[in-house]
């Protein structure tokens, strides 16, 4: 499975590091094969940190990678639209808690994951 990782803060960093890790020893068909920040600062950083995985600037191009999955660790605020995106690529989403901030935004990402018959999981401290 290739997961990309969608925000590179500190949240974003440690689920980046789970993914390798697990990827690494217990489920060697999880892939962390890209990771889109959008800030200069985290760009540079998750360049720094992950030399090896693809970098993107932009959703459309994180979309287009070809992954099977991505984790929302973006501002609360976002999870709505980047969920809907991913689910309307066909694409998994992981999303760290809270799902959304209102219950129309919850709506309108169960919706697109019945849509697209995909999987939608919340999740906190990616471990």
């Amino acid at each position: 499975m290739r997961i990309g990782v969608i925000g590179f803060g500190a949240w974003g960093r440690f689920h980046a590091r789970a993914w390798r890790s697990l990827g690494n020893s217990q489920m060697a068909d999880i892939e962390l094969a890209g990771i889109l920040a959008h800030g200069d600062a985290s760009a540079a950083d998750a360049r720094a940190e992950f030399p090896d995985v693809p970098h993107h600037r932009t959703m459309a191009t994180l979309l287009a990678s070809g992954l099977d999955a991505v984790d929302i660790v973006a501002p609360n605020h976002l999870h709505a639209d980047l969920a809907v995106a991913a689910l309307d690529a066909g694409l998994h989403v992981v999303v760290e808690k809270p799902l959304a901030n209102t219950r129309a935004d919850c709506d309108r990402i169960l919706a697109a994951a019945a849509r697209a018959n995909r999987q939608v999981s919340v999740t906190h401290e990616l471990r």
